[in-house]
């Protein structure tokens, strides 16, 4: 299971901003999580990080740490944000991923070190894997989860099935700068969304890995 979390109490409720107008939403959200921790069901706390939550992501860190640190199940995956103003860039990257790392007192619940023994992946996501899709919340289905909720982009719906241009079991191209990365066999070649929107395009493990190395080498 994959919860996103987006800062402490105040950054989550502002973030999330609630359908019922209400607040005092965070605390029993973390409750909930420790009990999948007691129960030891998998889960994965994705942390979107940009430029305007960052101060108080590391704060974040900290509370998770103290409440859900000890459960073996649950880890830490951070996130850098995309299409937003205020990006972490590229170059900050690294230090933004072991700034968090330092936070934890075992490194391993940030995912890190785990990522040197995947596989490498045969595409970037599964935009490109022909057994994938994603369904928005009026059923709609998309080949990309960048693509939720934009009707024009749907390849069709869980009633009457695929009917637009199904792309995902397309080949996938590699651009140049790519063919030559070494995170290539980690990535697969990045996001291409995001690519096509202009923006970064690379996956996390190209920040996360040095931060991590630099971490066992301080």
């Amino acid at each position: 299971m994959q919860v996103t979390l987006d800062g402490t109490e105040e950054k989550y409720e502002q973030i999330k901003n609630y359908v019922d107008g209400q607040k005092g939403h965070f605390y029993p959200l973390l409750d909930k999580l420790a009990l999948l921790g007691e129960e030891g069901i998998g889960l994965s706390i994705r942390l979107n990080i940009s430029q305007g939550n960052l101060a108080d992501m590391v704060n974040l860190v900290a509370l998770l740490e103290d409440r859900l640190g000890a459960y073996e199940s649950v880890t830490f995956y951070p996130a850098f944000v995309t299409g937003i103003e205020d990006i972490i860039p590229e170059e900050e990257r690294i230090a933004t991923a072991k700034r968090l790392l330092k936070v934890l007192k075992n490194p391993n619940k940030m995912t890190f070190a785990n990522k040197f023994y995947e596989q490498p992946r045969a595409t970037s996501c599964h935009r490109h894997s022909a057994y994938a899709f994603s369904i928005d919340a009026d059923g709609n289905v998309y080949t990309c989860e960048h693509y939720m909720g934009r009707p024009d982009q749907r390849i069709g719906d869980i009633w009457q099935g695929l009917y637009g241009p199904d792309t995902r079991g397309n080949k996938v191209e590699l651009r140049p700068e790519c063919q030559i990365c070494v995170f290539l066999p980690k990535c697969g070649g990045g996001c291409d969304a995001n690519y096509d929107e202009g923006d970064i395009a690379c996956m996390v493990e190209k920040y996360t890995l040095p931060a991590y190395l630099e971490y066992l080498l301080e």
